[in-house]
């Protein structure tokens, strides 16, 4: 987020073109990106043959584990946004 707002403050719109962004717009970058990984995680997780999670969860296991929290915690910030 800091990232755009300082793009956008380099590009100075309000000087060149005469309006700016408004923060309503900005405010709406967080949800859909939340969305967006949200939903990839849960397709990774459930297109993730047994075999796989398996020999996955043997070598990298905590990294498995904090995969699937992750999954979790976005699926919950996905259904508190209200956008779906």
């Amino acid at each position: 987020m800091a990232i755009i707002k300082a793009v956008l403050k380099l590009a100075n719109l309000r000087v060149k073109f005469g309006w700016d962004v408004p923060p309503a717009l900005l405010s709406f970058a967080a949800p859909c990106s939340y969305i967006a990984l949200g939903t990839m995680g849960i397709l990774l997780w459930y297109s993730m043959p047994v075999p796989c999670a398996a020999s996955y969860a043997a070598s990298y296991g905590l990294l498995l584990i904090i995969f699937k929290i992750q999954v979790v915690m976005l699926g919950v910030s996905q259904d508190s946004t209200g956008t779906i």
